[in-house]
């Protein structure tokens, strides 16, 4: 796996308090709510310093779909701040 999915699943781990079976997981279903996933897109802006929307963790619910957004976005060069713009949009 990637390190993107790696270090995804250590923040989801301290977000949620389990840790993640398979790229599969969805976020939602082990126990994340909307509240959890702020906190998870803060922890994920804090690791890399780009901005993903909440609304990207509903999109990509599991694990390897969140780990492939967040790495589209860093391999778009895409700074914290700039991923809320329509052509970022997820």
């Amino acid at each position: 796996m990637s390190g993107v999915y790696e270090s995804l699943t250590a923040d989801w781990a301290l977000v949620l308090g389990r840790d993640l079976s398979g790229p599969d997981d969805d976020f939602f279903e082990a126990g994340g709510h909307s509240l959890a996933a702020i906190q998870l897109v803060a922890r994920i802006r804090a690791r890399y310093g780009i901005e993903v929307p909440v609304a990207c963790v509903f999109t990509h619910s599991t694990a390897g779909g969140l780990a492939e957004e967040i790495a589209r976005l860093l391999a778009e060069g895409v700074p914290a701040g700039e991923a809320g713009n329509d052509h970022h949009r997820v």
